[in-house]
């Protein structure tokens, strides 16, 4: 497998496993310095527990109460 390039497809690895290890950060203004930082100290420690980080912005995100990652995220962490 490894000589033909093969590569585990994360999707169906998450499926079989019950997990996508993905957690998310809801936030607004990133931009401002601040929180940059702490968006950048989310990022490290997901890492540093095997997790990757998908950050949304909150203004995007609706009031409507469903899930708009689609069950995709392992957690959600909010920055408001």
């Amino acid at each position: 497998a490894r000589e033909l390039g093969y590569r585990p497809n994360g999707v169906a690895r998450a499926l079989e496993r019950g997990r996508s290890d993905v957690i998310a950060l809801w936030t607004s203004e990133a931009h401002r310095p601040y929180r940059a930082q702490i968006i950048s100290q989310f990022e490290i420690e997901a890492r540093k527990n095997g997790y990757g980080l998908l950050i949304r912005d909150l203004q995007a995100v609706s009031d409507s109460g469903a899930d708009p990652l689609g069950g995709l995220c392992d957690g959600i962490f909010a920055l408001g």
